[in-house]
């Protein structure tokens, strides 16, 4: 099979790329150690490269458009050219928003050949971004969504044909795992009782004004609560920072940390006592799923993509989104189930491990290719 990726940065080399955008990379490794799947990576590059990892054949073609971002009419010839040799039975397009070049390889493809997209977030378009994207949509055989759910706004827009297959495939994971408690409150300073944190951007995308009136109305009966703010984009931190000093509940209980270097995410991860993530709407959710590798249970908004990613709800506490009561409601529940459940941080790990580790996408993309290859050899009968 043949994992097509059409949008890279602009890096000095292939092997600098997988390592930036390592969630392609391991996701290609997850699925690479499913018996019976062999897979080929083709990216889009700024030069022709060609290199192996982990059984996993990856092919760089030069393909500059004037943007690391292929625009609307541009297509990838060199990676055409390899897609013809190669013959993939099953191709996969990584994401929604290449309507041309989409169809381009599916032109290229093999008679028979399954095509599958993974969805990353994107929205229905609306007017003739809508009719420009369906060119690309309509020609799959496979979509693959966080949650099953996440599809119907597509569905009813008529992007994708009547036959489609749509398959709950997580679009990434983590390598994170859980950190010494004690070592990790001491590297990070993280105090209160409960700690709660946040990571994310300070964008409306997010909505941390949520998560912070939220904590507002919960920490009203929680003296010794803090919450702990992490975060890169910072579009609304004058505005949050008003909201805090206004707010006698808040003021001197939030931290705003700000950025922190990835690889120490796990430190604070493991310091806190709950999460909380505020977004009106995700395709995943990475912090989500970076706190639950860590072990940490999640306060998070009532969207398809977080009932999917915390069992239906069963390990989180869900809000309804953009409600500051809800939420501050739902972080005092998530207290009461974290004082009164023993197992529940190991509950959290151990469903992390089963349902979300980069093992459990493999085996979950690797159905979803057996399942439309086989459909497209029965069609083609």
């Amino acid at each position: 099979m043949a994992y097509v990726n059409l949008a890279f940065l602009p890096l000095k080399s292939a092997r600098e790329l997988l390592e930036r955008q390592a969630t392609m990379r391991l996701f290609c490794e997850a699925v690479t150690n499913e018996p019976g799947i062999t897979i080929s990576l083709l990216s889009r590059f700024g030069s022709d490269e060609d290199l192996e990892f982990a059984n996993v054949r990856a092919t760089f073609r030069s393909d500059w458009s004037g943007s690391p971002w292929p625009r609307f009419w541009h297509q990838p010839a060199g990676l055409l050219r390899v897609l013809r040799d190669l013959e993939p039975d099953i191709i996969h397009v990584n994401g929604f928003v290449f309507p041309v070049q989409t169809a381009d390889i599916k032109r290229a493809a093999k008679p028979g050949a399954a095509l599958l997209l993974q969805h990353h977030g994107e929205t229905v378009p609306e007017g003739a971004q809508k009719l420009r994207q369906a060119v690309g949509t309509r020609l799959s055989d496979g979509v693959l969504f966080t949650a099953t759910e996440m599809a119907r706004p597509w569905i009813e827009a008529e992007m994708f044909r009547q036959d489609v297959r749509v398959y709950q495939v997580l679009e990434a994971s983590t390598l994170f795992s859980p950190k010494p408690r004690e070592s990790a409150r001491a590297a990070t300073r993280l105090g209160g009782d409960p700690a709660v944190l946040w990571v994310g951007r300070l964008h409306p995308r997010k909505d941390p004004e949520t998560a912070l009136r939220g904590f507002e109305a919960a920490a009203s009966s929680l003296p010794g609560a803090r919450l702990h703010m992490v975060f890169q984009e910072d579009v609304l931190l004058s505005q949050l920072e008003a909201l805090i000093t206004r707010s006698p509940v808040l003021r001197g209980r939030v931290e705003m940390i700000g950025r922190v270097e990835h690889e120490k995410l796990p430190d604070y991860y493991s310091a806190a006592d709950l999460f909380v993530t505020s977004s009106p709407s995700e395709g995943s959710n990475y912090a989500l799923i970076e706190a639950l590798a860590c072990g940490l249970f999640p306060v998070g908004s009532d969207i398809p993509a977080h009932r999917a990613i915390t069992s239906n709800g069963d390990l989180a506490c869900l809000f309804t989104p953009g409600d500051p009561v809800s939420c501050g409601e739902a972080i005092s529940r998530a207290l009461g189930r974290l004082r009164g459940e023993a197992t529940l941080r190991s509950r959290v790990r151990v469903h992390f491990e089963e349902n979300l580790s980069w093992s459990s996408i493999g085996r979950s993309a690797a159905a979803a290719y057996r399942s439309a290859s086989a459909r497209e050899l029965a069609a083609a009968r």
